[in-house]
């Protein structure tokens, strides 16, 4: 894993996100069988930032794994501007 900063939306407001980033890995293949499951990219988040000032402790768990995701689509993506609002619907 990869220690990574991103900088994106929760919402209307700007949060920095630090955490570790396992990139996606696609399964091997032979004969045109899959022969190993596809990996889906991770990141695991150990401090999100206002500014200067660490808020990680106001959120609760699923929000903390929305963050995770919406980090992981961003650096898929290789843009670091998303707002969870575009990602997150219920």
């Amino acid at each position: 894993m990869t220690e990574v900063t991103v900088k994106t939306k929760w919402f209307t407001t700007s949060v920095t996100l630090t955490g570790y980033y396992e990139p996606a890995e696609r399964g091997s293949f032979q004969d045109g069988l899959q022969m190993e499951p596809d990996i889906s990219a991770s990141f695991a988040i150990e401090t999100v930032s206002l500014e200067d000032a660490d808020i990680t402790e106001i959120f609760n768990d699923e929000s903390l794994s929305e963050l995770e995701e919406l980090a992981c689509v961003a650096l898929e993506t290789s843009s670091q501007d998303y707002n969870a609002e575009d990602f997150f619907q219920d």
